[in-house]
Formats: structure tokens, C-alpha cells, sequence
């Protein structure tokens, strides 16, 4: 292992890409970890463009280490690494917060949310952090609240700039609507019940557990699988090397 590190190492110098990076990705993205020594190279380079296209803010008195930002990017690089556009345009703002909070009139906690009215993504550190240091329970606040951003950038924006290709979208929401249905009758399996709020909370839900439980989902539920995998080009079961599709990609 150290080996190939030290490799990875002498070609990203030649790219010019930071080697905290590397280190960061070591301990805490189990995806990154399984990549071939391409798409390693691959992801790094999507992550360089993805953090300079960030806008971290935090509340008075905490302080956002370079590691908080290179973990919050890399999971907008790992949803979208199948995918031709990765770079947000519009809920670029990320806000880095100590711990769960609140708004006004309201009588819960949050751990994360997506403001629509203000384009802020806020985030609260622990949870994040935890949400790569458990690997495999389909919690993780950083890809759920960024499938959140995926889903408003492209109804707000342009047809020639989504994210989503709304033929392959509407293809899985066919599927999702099941699910929904399903979870809303007390037939569910697998997913967590959140996912019957809406469409959009389904969609983040499946995401989280298409890649920390993904041999399950695929067995479990094959039909929103497939069509969530052609979705986002990828299918994580395909641990080396997740990309269905590399005319899309590049790679």
C-alpha cells in the first residue's frame, strides 16, 4: 500500500494536486480507497477543481481546517464522478457549524439542511465526520444535503446545464414512485423511512445507501438500483472502477 501511495504521490506532483489531499481520502472515503490507480487520479483532479469552485463560511469561533473542506468536496466528487457537470453553480455556499442547530419557530435539531431562499448548504462538522468514519449504515449528511443541491440546481436551471439527463431521471423516478409508495404503506425494506417524505428526500436517501450499502441494494431492490446506477453512471459494486459509462466521463 505504501508503495503505490508513494506512486500516486510522484504523478500527482507532476500534476501539481496538494498531497494532503491523498491523506485525507486515505482515512476517510472508503470509495475513493477502492478506485484503481486511475480513477484515483481521476477523483483527485475533479476534487482540485471542486474545492476551488467552494465557498466555505462558518459561524463565530469556529474554525474550518483544510481537511473539513477537502472531505465536504469529495463527496460532491463522489456522487458526481460518473456524471459530465460536477461543479455547482448556484448552492456553492457550504457553512461549516459546530454542532446541531435550530431556526427560529422551530422545536427540532438539524445536522444538515439546504436553504433555497438564502443558496447555503449548511453542515454540521461531527455529523459529517461521522458519516465517513461509519462506513456502511446509509447515513451521511455531506451526500445527502448535496443530492438536496443536484435536485434544485437543475429545476432551477437550464436544460443545457443539469446534472441530471432528464430522460435517465424520469426513468428512475419511475421507480422511485414505487419505493415511495411502498415506504408510505409500511412495505418498506432496506432504504430508510425518510425517503417517504418526497421525492427529493427519497432521492437522497437512495443515494446515501446506494454507496455505503450497495451490494444489498442491488440484491435487494434491483429495479431502482439499475436505474439509480444508470442515473448517475455508476455502479459502486464495481469497486475498482464504478464507471458504466467513460464516453460520458472521459475516463
Amino acid at each position: 500500500m505504501k508503495q503505490k501511495i508513494l506512486q500516486l504521490f510522484f504523478k500527482l506532483k507532476k500534476k501539481e494536486i496538494p498531497e494532503e489531499y491523498i491523506y485525507e481520502l486515505e482515512n476517510y472515503s472508503a470509495y475513493y480507497k477502492r478506485l484503481n490507480d486511475d480513477l484515483k487520479l481521476a477523483f483527485l483532479e475533479r476534487l482540485q477543481i471542486v474545492l476551488h469552485s467552494l465557498n466555505f463560511t462558518s459561524e463565530t469561533g469556529f474554525k474550518i481546517e483544510e481537511r473539513m473542506k477537502i472531505i465536504i468536496a469529495a463527496a460532491l466528487v463522489q456522487i458526481t464522478f460518473g456524471l459530465r457537470k460536477f461543479v455547482l453553480n448556484t448552492y456553492n455556499t457550504i457553512d461549516i457549524v459546530a454542532n446541531k442547530y435550530t431556526y427560529e419557530g422551530l422545536n427540532f435539531f438539524m445536522t444538515g439542511d439546504l436553504n433555497t431562499y438564502e443558496e447555503i448548504i449548511t453542515l454540521s462538522w461531527p455529523h459529517v465526520e461521522f458519516g465517513f468514519t461509519v462506513k456502511d449504515d446509509a447515513l451521511n449528511v455531506a451526500i445527502h444535503e448535496l443530492c438536496h443541491a443536484l435536485i434544485f440546481e437543475d429545476i432551477h436551471g437550464s436544460l443545457w446545464s443539469q446534472f441530471l439527463e432528464t430522460k435517465k431521471y424520469k426513468a428512475y423516478e419511475y421507480e422511485g414512485v414505487k419505493k415511495l409508495n411502498a415506504i408510505r404503506q409500511g412495505e418498506n425494506k432496506l432504504l430508510r423511512d425518510y425517503g417517504g417524505e418526497n421525492m427529493i428526500e427519497l432521492f437522497s436517501v437512495a443515494v446515501e445507501t446506494f454507496f455505503e450499502q450497495s451490494e444489498a441494494f442491488k440484491n435487494q431492490l434491483p429495479e431502482l438500483y439499475k436505474q439509480l446506477s444508470v442515473l448517475l453512471n455508476q455502479d459502486p459494486t464495481q469497486k475498482e472502477n464504478p464507471i458504466l459509462d467513460n464516453s460520458i466521463t472521459g475516463y
